[in-house]
């Protein structure tokens, strides 16, 4: 970029080098692939509280469809999750055994 920017009456040149790019807009899901579901681009479709398809499996960030894509934003989604695993066994423990077989 090799233009002036003026604003309130400053001007300067930017320096481009320091600029972050959003390159690797691919999630890195096909490990996951057939076990949870995806979407169309490979993002992990999640459940109100984080849940994935399979139960007992969360996911959180960049990686989940419906993400904002920002650090705040995951680093929040990552304590929900946490949360969640961590309650996650309490309904397993309330529900009959018959009903547990096969999860």
């Amino acid at each position: 970029m090799d233009e002036i920017i003026k604003v309130y009456g400053a001007s300067w040149r930017p320096d481009c080098r320091r600029a972050k790019r959003f390159l690797a807009l691919d999630p890195n899901t096909g490990f996951v692939k057939g076990s949870v579901d995806l979407d169309d681009r490979g993002l992990v479709l999640t459940e109100m509280g984080l849940q994935t398809s399979m139960q007992g499996v969360f996911a959180a960030g960049d990686v989940r469809s419906g993400s904002t894509k920002q650090l705040a934003s995951a680093v929040s989604e990552g304590a929900a999750a946490a949360i969640g695993i961590r309650l996650y066994p309490e309904p397993l423990e309330a529900r009959p055994m018959h009903e547990m077989v096969g999860t």
